[in-house]
């Protein structure tokens, strides 16, 4: 999707949850995931791209349990958290303080740019929302979805849309991110602005400025249009499978999707990798990607029915490895000090330090004597004051995709 998209008007409907379509969609799992999913079972924008890119994944994640969030997950939600909430930073650690102001910054001065006003001295009539459920307005029941927006700042007949991703995969470019192009349309509908920008934030990948789409009456239009085509298609038995890496990798239906695992095993059987060209290689990379995924997805799955009692011929749970560590350090000098004599640079050579815990501590104690200072600076003055200390260490090469 793009910013030049020719898209038809949406007609409002009303602005509550609909219920599910029970002629088209499956059961979901168990009631209690009907009753959590504030998205009443429901396409949601922010699995369009995969919705429109694989209509058959969606009634096919409808029939699989939800599963349990990810510490990538929680950690997301929780900087999404101080993001909503505006909450003062020192809890977090220098790289997680960072990349919330960062973001901050930004929004402040996207906003700045491009609807002229200042988020400190915001004007009467400037609309502010954050983390609220929108609602299509649609006639046809069957074409409806829901987003729930990061910040969408609304100012006369124009609306701003920013999307924080904390995560460290790469995600689709501001014109070419799906989840953006259907938050434009809920908003379009909610708001009745005619005109959306829209910018993604992920601080964790890049803090350029970041680029930023905008969809007019038309492109709006578009959009509402095309998303209720694919949305029709995505709930009928006839959508078909088209897996992709990127689709793949959040999709709750991959252990058990027919065309990915067509797709993980399709690659050239040859005795020698010299002979292969540049694509068929890039086709091999792309099916192990593949592979790997369903892989863990697979194992996750089997772990779930272990642990529920769902016995799996020849598997059984192996219980995880005991780790032990110190809690308290100057506890644990004190004692093998009076009944050994350790002394305290021998126990201190048994140590290693945790340099996130380190950077925090610092931190706290420049911010302590300088209010003015910024994690960044402190944390910068910090590693130097250390630097001749340190030893610098680098992991392994590891492929990714090219920017």
């Amino acid at each position: 999707m793009n910013d030049t998209e020719d898209l038809t008007a949406a007609t409002p409907a009303a602005d509550v949850p609909p219920a599910a379509d029970t002629a088209s969609a499956p059961a979901p799992a168990s009631d209690t995931a009907q009753q959590d999913d504030e998205r009443a079972g429901l396409p949601s924008a922010s699995g369009m791209a995969r919705l429109v890119g694989c209509p058959g994944s969606w009634l096919a994640e409808q029939r699989c349990p939800r599963s349990e969030s990810s510490e990538y997950a929680v950690h997301g939600t929780m900087l999404h958290e101080y993001m909503e909430k505006g909450a003062p930073t020192n809890g977090l650690d220098a790289e997680d303080e960072a990349a919330v102001l960062w973001c901050r910054e930004t929004e402040s001065k996207l906003i700045f740019d491009y609807l002229g006003i200042e988020t400190t001295d915001a004007p009467q009539g400037l609309q502010i929302v954050r983390e609220k459920r929108l609602w299509s307005k649609y006639t046809d029941a069957d074409v409806r979805f829901s987003g729930k927006g990061d910040v969408i700042y609304i100012w006369g007949d124009t609306a701003f849309y920013i999307d924080y991703k904390f995560g460290r995969n790469r995600m689709a470019e501001a014109d070419e991110n799906w989840q953006l192009g259907a938050m434009s349309v809920l908003i379009a509908q909610n708001y009745l602005v005619k005109r959306v920008y829209c910018a993604l934030l992920h601080p964790f990948i890049s803090r350029d400025y970041p680029r930023v789409v905008c969809y007019e009456e038309d492109n709006l239009a578009g959009a509402a249009q095309e998303i209720a085509g694919a949305i029709i298609a995505a709930r009928h038995g006839w959508a078909h499978l088209s897996p992709d890496i990127e689709r793949c990798r959040y999709c709750r239906a991959l252990a058990t999707c027919p065309a990915a695992m067509r797709e993980a095993l399709t690659v050239q059987a040859v005795n020698r990798w010299d002979i292969l060209s540049p694509e068929v290689k890039r086709k091999m990379f792309d099916a192990s990607q593949l592979a790997k995924a369903m892989c863990k997805q697979i194992d996750n799955a089997i772990k779930s029915d272990l642990k529920a009692g769902r016995e799996i011929p020849g598997l059984m749970l192996k219980p995880g490895a005991r780790m032990t560590a110190v809690s308290n350090m100057n506890a644990a000098f004190n004692a093998l000090h009076d009944a050994y004599g350790i002394t305290e640079d021998e126990f201190i050579g048994c140590c290693s330090v945790q340099l996130g815990k380190l950077d925090t501590l610092c931190i706290e104690k420049q911010q302590a004597q300088d209010a003015e200072i910024t994690a960044e600076s402190a944390k910068t003055n910090a590693r130097l004051l250390i630097a001749e200390f340190c030893e610098e260490k680098r992991k392994d090469e590891s492929v990714t995709e090219q920017p």
